[in-house]
């Protein structure tokens, strides 16, 4: 099934501005108003996750391993996609922005500080500091493979990792720090309790997030 991220930006007075690189194929629209929506088919890369989970590991130096031989349960353009995600990740543990030292993906000691430097941690793709953040809907079978996946793994750093493949401007920083504050099982049940049978919408702001029902 296909979903969709529908990236929303307040733009605050730029009259026009382009997508940089989506997940392919990509249905976009972008207007002259001040509120522009971006459709990015995301579904393969979502829908990936609970596959890929035991090919994902955190290495003795804290960075994350995305293992080789999960091209034989993926494609090599989704593992691709992947390896570009936890690459980003890995970088902003190496710069302290991102940890794994809870054993899960969370905010660094120096987030606060980098988070307010010019284009170092931004939620918006069209690469300035003024959108309020994505919406990313699931329908009722993807919802329940996510759950699973979150369940399963018992970390959200793939989820983290999966959202950045599938919005490559968006930093995994900006992620790690919406969803942080759930952790995992909350993640996993607030997917459920939103769940009515039609899916859910999982809303990322900065600095938190939110589900809505389908």
């Amino acid at each position: 099934m296909k979903k969709t991220a529908i990236i929303l930006s307040s733009l605050l007075g730029f009259s026009a501005l382009a997508p940089t690189v989506f997940v392919a194929p990509v249905s976009a629209s972008v207007t002259s108003e001040k509120s522009s929506i971006v459709q990015v088919e995301a579904n393969e890369i979502f829908d990936a996750l609970d596959d890929l989970q035991p090919y994902i590991s955190i290495e003795s130096n804290g960075l994350y391993k995305l293992d080789e031989k999960a091209k034989n349960v993926v494609s090599e353009e989704i593992f691709n996609k992947y390896k570009v995600a936890f690459d980003k990740i890995n970088k902003d543990i190496d710069k302290g922005v991102l940890s794994t030292k809870t054993g899960d993906l969370t905010t660094g000691p120096r987030y606060e500080l980098e988070k307010n430097k010019d284009n170092v941690i931004t939620p918006n793709v069209f690469g300035n500091a003024y959108a309020w953040g994505y919406a990313i809907t699931f329908n009722h079978a993807e919802t329940v493979t996510q759950v699973k996946a979150l369940r399963s793994s018992g970390v959200a750093g793939g989820l983290i990792a999966a959202i950045t493949a599938a919005i490559p401007g968006l930093q995994p920083a900006t992620v790690a720090a919406a969803l942080g504050t759930a952790g995992v099982n909350g993640i996993a049940q607030l997917f459920e309790n939103n769940d009515k049978g039609r899916g859910v919408t999982l809303n990322l702001h900065a600095g938190y997030f939110n589900f809505t029902s389908n």
